[in-house]
């Protein structure tokens, strides 16, 4: 994940004139927090949470997590939910069945695929735009977490967001 919070923010402020911007905003979360939620609960519940906060297994070669469920398992649901080709399905899907929504779940959930392929340079689970039908990984240019990558995207969220303020005054 670019980091979170970020893929917000980019959403809102790229399609905050839009009546639904809220939907934006909560479907540019989505691709993580469809594989993230779960595993998350799982800590929670198991008690593990705080094992898993100072274990850094993304960059390890272990077999499971600290949830105990396997890193394939993690590794599969991260795929999917972060699958342009999974995503383009559910996009069908939205314009089909909920019409309203269609725009905000392709707006939102492409930023977040987006920004995510530019910069998810090295990650262990890659990112596999054609998943499951390809095992295919784009390397990205840059890893989010990277401290002057993060310095540049809140200073450009920072210089957006002014512009938005000051276009709404």
């Amino acid at each position: 994940m670019v980091d979170f919070i970020s893929h917000a923010l980019w959403a809102f402020a790229l399609f905050h004139d839009f009546s639904l911007a809220w939907a934006f905003v909560l479907f540019s979360l989505l691709p993580d927090l469809l594989w993230g939620a779960p595993l998350i609960i799982i800590l929670i519940i198991t008690g593990k949470l705080w094992q898993a906060r100072k274990m850094k297994w993304r960059s390890t070669q272990k077999q499971e997590t600290p949830s105990g469920m396997p890193v394939n398992f993690i590794q599969n649901a991260y795929h999917a939910s972060h699958s342009w080709l999974v995503m383009t399905v559910f996009s069908i899907l939205f314009l089909i069945l909920y019409p309203p929504l269609a725009l905000p779940f392709i707006g939102g959930v492409f930023l977040h695929l987006t920004l995510d392929l530019f910069l998810h340079k090295d990650s262990v689970a890659g990112q596999t735009p054609f998943y499951p039908l390809s095992n295919f990984k784009v390397k990205g240019f840059a890893h989010w977490s990277n401290k002057k990558i993060m310095i540049i995207n809140y200073a450009l969220l920072t210089i957006t967001y002014a512009l938005i303020l000051a276009n709404h005054l």
